[in-house]
């Protein structure tokens, strides 16, 4: 008995060793796990048909045409979807075809958001969730996400940590807390979401991530 089963291995062997080394599994990938919404999508392709048409999906819907080379290789680019604001986030799935080799990967998209709610109340009492998403999209690794009290006469009255942003795309959502966490005048406040400790005023050309939104105190209960 022993004496058969090797020879039945050995002429296995010799026959995937004749066989002919099988093509490539056609292959898609994205450049990058998480995308902002209308940013570009960049993906390429191998293991395709050389020279041929290859077909582009994302959740089962057409996007595009991509032309494979000699090789089988393609890159192209896209647009990345909207995001509801309910939804905060969504996962995207591509797939790339040639009518005969299919490949398929996913990733997600978010918005660059952030918020609190709930949206009104007495400002001396109010607790919210606050929420942060997209706060890693600038470096791709998981952020700590700071919260900056801008005063109505422009100053800085207090950093508040909220924690780290997680997952691919960044998202933060604290468990209640106090709006407010000190006596807070009447006037327009600048809440300032971003990535620093310290606090640097948010603009179009600052080089961290940042969100502000204004809250109006119009009086004291």
């Amino acid at each position: 008995m022993r004496a058969r089963t090797r020879t039945i291995l050995l002429a296995a062997v010799g026959l995937l060793a004749a066989a002919p080394a099988a093509a490539d599994a056609a292959a898609v990938q994205l450049n990058r796990s998480c995308y902002l919404t209308g940013g570009v999508v960049g993906l390429s392709g191998s293991g395709f048909a050389p020279n041929a048409p290859v077909t582009i999906t994302q959740n089962g819907a057409q996007i595009g045409t991509a032309q494979a080379d000699a090789l089988g290789s393609f890159q192209g680019s896209y647009s990345a979807p909207d995001v509801s604001e309910t939804e905060r986030q969504t996962e995207i799935e591509v797939s790339a075809t040639d009518g005969t080799n299919t490949a398929a990967t996913s990733g997600k998209v978010s918005a660059f958001n952030a918020d609190f709610s709930p949206s009104s109340g007495n400002p001396r009492t109010l607790k919210v969730n606050f929420k942060a998403d997209g706060f890693n999209l600038l470096g791709g690794q998981p952020s700590t996400v700071y919260l900056h009290y801008i005063a109505p006469g422009g100053k800085r009255k207090m950093t508040k940590r909220l924690g780290k942003a997680q997952g691919a795309c960044g998202q933060l959502s604290t468990s209640k807390r106090k709006l407010f966490p000190f006596s807070a005048k009447r006037g327009t406040w600048r809440l300032q979401w971003d990535t620093r400790k310290t606090y640097k005023k948010c603009t179009k050309e600052s080089n961290f991530l940042c969100f502000v939104r204004e809250v109006k105190i119009f009086r004291i209960g």
